[in-house]
C-alpha cells in the first residue's frame, strides 16, 4: 500500500523530528521512495527538519544528508516553510539552509573535522 502511494507521487516530504528520525516505519519509507526514484526519477524527496538538528541515524544520514533541507524551528516559520515547499514542489529546490550556529552537530563538515584530526 505505502510502495503504491510513493509510486504515484511526484514529492515525499519528509518531516524529521527527534521521534521520527529514528522510526523504522519513515526510515523504511524513505528507503522506499529512494529505490522507487531511482527506477522512475520521482518523487523527489524533500526533508524537512522539525525543531530537530542533530545527526541523523546512519539509513537516513547516507540518503538524506545529501539533499538540501527545510528547517522548521519555530511556530514563526510556519508560512516561511509553506513559501519553501512550494517552490520546490514548483519545480525549484529547498533552499539551501544554514545550521544554527550554536549547534554544532549536523552536517558533513564535523565528520570532516574529525577523520582530519588526529588525537593527541
Amino acid at each position: 500500500m505505502i510502495e503504491q502511494q510513493v509510486k504515484a507521487s511526484d514529492y515525499l516530504i519528509v518531516f524529521l523530528s527527534a521521534a521520527s528520525a529514528v522510526s523504522e516505519m519513515v526510515i523504511e519509507e524513505v528507503r522506499i521512495a529512494r529505490r522507487i526514484r531511482q527506477q522512475q526519477g520521482r518523487p523527489k524527496i524533500l526533508p524537512v527538519r522539525v525543531a530537530y538538528e542533530e545527526l541523523l541515524p546512519y539509513d537516513l544520514g547516507a540518503w538524506l544528508d545529501r539533499l538540501q533541507q527545510a528547517f522548521w524551528r519555530t511556530p514563526g516559520d510556519d508560512s516561511q516553510l509553506l513559501d519553501k515547499l512550494a517552490d520546490a514542489i514548483d519545480g525549484g529546490n529547498l533552499p539551501l539552509e544554514a545550521l544554527d550556529p550554536n549547534r554544532k552537530r549536523w552536517g558533513l563538515a564535523r565528520h570532516r573535522r574529525a577523520a582530519l584530526t588526529s588525537p593527541t
